[in-house]
């Protein structure tokens, strides 16, 4: 059986929050967190999230500046899915936050073979493929608000 994803770390793009460097690096709390911490310059102490739903002081940085995030909030939705732009296929924010993340994704999946960009022992803890893509959701969870 799979595991089941936690819904407060779904973000607003749909990307599972749970599945991020930061936020695994922030829970391990030891070797992975110290090259995380060293890998993007930052006090082990600042390599913390919360995902995109939790509150901004625990934010990362990245995430802080989020395109989405500050689109979803002046069109004054909490979901990409909401936006007719988002239906229709037109945002070009969403596309462009895809790409990326498939770009990762694969990036990542390439890595699972020894690569020195994650410590090792971290690559088989890596997340399903599915996890590692952004994708669209169809609409809320089943039993979500």
């Amino acid at each position: 059986m799979a595991p089941s994803a936690d819904e407060k770390l779904l973000s607003r793009c749909g990307i599972y929050c749970g599945a991020c460097y930061i936020y695994r690096a922030q829970r391990d709390g030891g070797e992975f967190l110290d090259h995380v911490a060293a890998w993007q310059k930052a006090p082990r102490e600042k390599v913390r999230c919360h995902g995109c739903l939790g509150p901004l002081d625990v934010l990362w940085q990245n995430c802080r500046k989020c395109v989405v995030r500050s689109c979803l909030e002046a069109k004054g939705y909490g979901f990409c899915h909401e936006c007719p732009c988002f239906e229709d296929g037109s945002c070009e924010k969403y596309e462009r936050l895809s790409m990326f993340c498939a770009e990762r994704g694969r990036r990542q999946i390439k890595g699972l073979g020894g690569s020195s960009a994650l410590p090792r022992g971290v690559a088989q803890d890596i997340p399903d493929i599915q996890y590692l893509q952004c994708a669209r959701p169809a609409g809320r969870l089943e039993g979500g608000a």
